[in-house]
């Protein structure tokens, strides 16, 4: 019923944020902004994929190595993508399939392989927090604006009546809390011993590192797989007329609330993805029309190029695998 009821509500988020921002946008408009792009540009932004996963499969690689077996090159790049493709369809699921995946071919028992992905997770956290702060370093007073205009702005809609939905939801959120917390005081235990559990986990996968025998090579990849994200991520700025003029700091601020989106419980980002790049374009002047085909058709040449780098690693995969034997 748990597991239902998560998925549930992952495809509800994604579902109802897609209805959210699409309810206005008629599908001719999202075909000629797809027709619109520059294919050079797409290529390019497939590419930065590939050398962003490639990176993530070797830096996974460097994190088996201390537990004494290192998997084919061509092994962890398959099942990464295959991670990624699974995650499209349902939410989570693919860290698990492509550990199993090494588990089969590797031989690498899957509970080893889970502890080295929350490790993986961790240093993923850490370059989200440092893209956050260089976008507000960078962007400031826009993103402080922009958020300050949205928390306000059930206010401003209902100055006649006085209502701020966004205090009446604290306070029900307030209210409830207290009333749970003198009724069911186990589930206040169980979130606080989850929180607990939580940051333990963090600084197991913290320690883990000190096992990897190249540290510079480890931060090498991981700053390459955010670069190659962003690289992405100005390509596809640049397949398209309208946001070709942007520079590399709007692109910046875009990509920042993109990868949020891709974080959210929704699977492959579909609908998260989509409300936070349609309303970081509003920002920088691109009215609701304009914005938000183009964050499905980017959003799209990512997935199509996901399927495409997993059909490539899995050919790969297999050749290297008969090559072996």
């Amino acid at each position: 019923m748990k597991t239902f009821l998560k998925y549930f509500i992952s495809f509800g988020l994604g579902g109802g944020l897609l209805w959210y921002v699409y309810r206005d946008i008629d599908s001719a408009s999202l075909l000629k902004q797809l027709q619109a792009a520059n294919i050079y540009w797409v290529i390019a932004c497939i590419i930065t994929a590939f050398f962003a996963h490639w990176a993530r499969a070797m830096r996974w690689r460097m994190l088996l190595g201390p537990l004494g077996k290192t998997p084919a090159v061509s092994t962890s790049f398959y099942a990464v993508m295959s991670g990624y493709a699974i995650n499209m369809a349902v939410t989570r699921l693919g860290e698990v399939s492509r550990c199993a995946i090494l588990t089969k071919e590797e031989d690498i028992p899957i509970e080893n392989n889970m502890g080295t992905v929350l490790a993986e997770r961790l240093m993923d956290l850490l370059f989200m927090v440092a893209v956050i702060l260089l976008t507000l370093l960078v962007e400031k007073d826009t993103v402080i604006n922009f958020i300050s205009a949205r928390l306000n702005a059930p206010a401003k809609v209902n100055a006649d009546t006085g209502i701020n939905y966004y205090q009446i939801g604290f306070l029900a959120i307030l209210i409830i809390g207290t009333i749970l917390y003198f009724t069911k005081k186990e589930l206040f235990t169980k979130v606080f011993n989850g929180v607990i559990n939580f940051f333990k986990g963090l600084l197991s996968g913290i320690l883990s590192f000190k096992n990897v025998k190249n540290i510079p090579l480890f931060l090498f990849y991981s700053s390459l797989i955010w670069v190659m994200y962003y690289g992405g991520t100005l390509c596809l700025f640049k397949a398209f007329t309208q946001t070709s003029v942007f520079g590399l700091d709007v692109i910046l601020v875009i990509f920042t609330m993109g990868s949020l989106g891709m974080i959210l419980p929704s699977p492959g980002g579909v609908g998260t993805f989509h409300t936070f790049v349609t309303e970081g374009l509003i920002i920088f002047g691109m009215t609701h029309i304009q914005a938000a085909p183009f964050a499905a058709v980017a959003h799209g040449i990512q997935s199509i190029g996901i399927l495409i780098l997993w059909v490539f690693s899995w050919i790969a995969f297999i050749a290297f695998k008969k090559k072996g034997n």
